[in-house]
């Protein structure tokens, strides 16, 4: 086997741990994160869920970056699906937003 199959195995795993994974680090960001505002500031769901989505993008770019810049595969795997869990747990464990009349 040469080392240009084991490199070229290893970008195909970190492009999509870095399109896929990045993707549910996003999403999960952008459930978690919405909670968090909209409960630590007060804001209404609506703008909390906007101002979570648009920063989740900036999250996504940086799981590409560590998904190119970590020093193993694993490593970027460990820290992009890692934090994509915790993200999930922290939406999950907080609870749906309630909008404003409990609808």
């Amino acid at each position: 086997m040469s080392p240009y199959h084991l490199a070229t195995g290893a970008v195909v795993v970190r492009t999509l741990l870095a399109s896929v994974g990045g993707y549910a680090l996003a999403l999960s960001f952008t459930v978690g994160g919405s909670i968090v505002v909209a409960r630590s500031f007060g804001m209404a769901r609506s703008e909390a869920i906007v101002l979570a989505a648009m920063l989740a993008f900036l999250v996504w770019m940086l799981a590409v970056l560590i998904a190119f810049a970590a020093t193993t595969t694993w490593r970027a795997a460990v820290w992009i699906l890692g934090s994509a869990a915790s993200f999930a747990l922290l939406g999950w464990g907080l609870g749906p937003l309630q909008a404003p009349g409990g609808i």
